[in-house]
């Protein structure tokens, strides 16, 4: 497809440049050389590929400082009577191209823009950007492969040319940022006389920055469905479901809604089964009763958060009521509504933020009104200046006056997000029937969304008669 007869598979967990789905050829295999991520995630196709207008352009990503501490790429000192010197792989001069796949998708060239914008500004090279059969001397070849469900990139060399592939579009994009960042890093020393010099040892360093995306948050909110039903649902088999769903997904936070004892029997179990118990298990968990502490009854709004990762501050319920400190409702509602709060550090980036879960009234829009207000006052006093991530169900839709009220102040992750992958579904489907999205993810001073989906998948059966929201963010 590209100026070389062949095409070979790369690493299974790569991201710069050459082979790309649509065939892009040029470089050599790696997959013996690549290392796995501990990351695993669904191999899906995205339906659209956008970004917020606030990254369109590509100094602004480039500028943003990695949450984690950068790799420095240097060459080492070597002594000449035990080792030979580093061997020139590249000379990189304005004779080379950025090379991408025809079919590239807006990620995959806002990622080729950037890297070419880069070099004009650290190299003073101005590299074309050229797509799919168009003739090139010597390229910078970006492409994405599919890897078996991991989620990384891989630098190689072929030849004369440099390729970095990625499992998927978005780690190509925060990939090639990293790389292309160190590589024309001042301190790396490749920049020299016009050129951007690339030895066999750096190599190796390049493919292993830190990007971005290694220091992502994910998170799921999901009704759980409290009470057991028919045609093979009850809680117990839906259990499992959402287990399979939780090794896929890999959520560091989870909201839960009409999470009930029997739910809490049911995956305990499933945590000792896998060889850990509820204290030592992967999540922790926090939250109570609507009916109040202490309660094993009624509808917990949990939040389960990953330990080996984040480590709680403080955490509470609140009533969505007029006295939120004490178990209430509004009027003569049957049902008591809360939401429950974890204020968290992270061990990665050492960032500090808020992270609510709620479950609005599903009887009336002006009673979900009134809920929505003390829910915003009381997480105005809660966040403070911190980011904040709000789930839940909210039983009303965008058109809603609860909703509009919410995202005066927060922005629904769904139409923001880089990319919506599997298409628009409605999340509750009463199993199948019809769907309406009433489920959101909403954030505000949090990363950025990159990931959004309705989880509208079955595991052998449903998890329950909401579908989950998933969706993934970057500082």
């Amino acid at each position: 497809m590209m100026k070389k007869s062949t095409l070979l598979p790369m690493l299974t967990a790569a991201l710069l440049l050459a082979a790309c789905a649509g065939g892009l050829a040029g470089c050599r295999s790696a997959s013996d050389q690549n290392e796995e991520t501990d990351e695993s995630v669904a191999t899906t196709t995205a339906a659209t590929v956008t970004r917020p207008e606030t990254l369109t352009e590509p100094s602004t990503a480039l500028g943003t400082e990695p949450a984690t501490e950068a790799v420095t790429v240097t060459q080492p000192e070597t002594d000449p009577e035990t080792q030979p010197p580093p061997r020139l792989e590249l000379a990189v001069d304005g004779s080379y191209s950025i090379v991408i796949p025809a079919n590239a998708d807006d990620l995959t060239r806002q990622a080729a823009d950037m890297v070419a914008s880069l070099f004009k500004e650290k190299a003073g090279l101005e590299l074309e950007i050229a797509e799919g059969d168009e003739a090139v001397s010597h390229g910078i070849f970006l492409g994405t492969e599919a890897f078996d469900g991991e989620r990384g990139f891989a630098v190689t060399v072929d030849g004369a040319d440099l390729c970095l592939t990625a499992s998927d579009s978005t780690t190509l994009y925060f990939a090639a940022e990293a790389v292309a960042g160190a590589w024309l890093d001042p301190a790396a020393g490749c920049v020299a006389d016009g050129q951007v010099l690339l030895y066999d040892t750096t190599v190796s360093l390049l493919g292993g920055v830190t990007t971005r995306l290694d220091c992502s948050i994910r998170i799921l909110t999901q009704n759980m469905r409290g009470t057991d039903d028919g045609n093979g649902n009850t809680v117990q088999a839906r259990s499992e479901r959402f287990m399979r769903m939780m090794a896929e997904y890999q959520p560091d936070l989870v909201g839960t809604q009409e999470y009930t004892f029997a739910w809490q029997t049911w995956l305990k179990k499933h945590y000792k089964k896998a060889g850990g118990s509820e204290e030592t298990s992967a999540y922790g968990q926090v939250g109570c009763s609507r009916d109040g502490e202490n309660t094993k009854g009624g509808e917990w709004n949990a939040i389960l958060y990953r330990v080996d990762r984040f480590e709680l501050l403080d955490s509470d319920t609140f009533w969505l009521s007029d006295t939120p400190d004490t178990p209430s409702v509004f009027g003569g509602l049957p049902d008591k509504r809360i939401c429950t709060w974890a204020k968290l550090k992270d061990k990665k980036t050492g960032e500090i933020f808020v992270y609510a879960n709620t479950h609005l009234d599903h009887t009336d829009d002006d009673i979900r009104y009134a809920q929505a207000e003390v829910l915003m006052a009381q997480l105005e006093g809660i966040a403070g200046d911190l980011p904040l991530y709000l789930t839940g169900d909210f039983n009303c839709d965008t058109f809603s006056s609860p909703y509009a009220l919410v995202t005066e102040t927060l922005r629904d992750t769904h139409p923001e997000a880089w990319t919506a992958v599997g298409g628009s579904y409605g999340t509750y489907h009463d199993y199948g029937q019809y769907g309406v999205e009433i489920d959101f993810i909403f954030h505000d001073r949090g990363g950025e969304p990159i990931r959004y989906e309705v989880v509208a998948k079955q595991y052998d059966g449903y998890v329950s008669d909401h579908y989950g929201v998933f969706a993934e963010f970057v500082q």
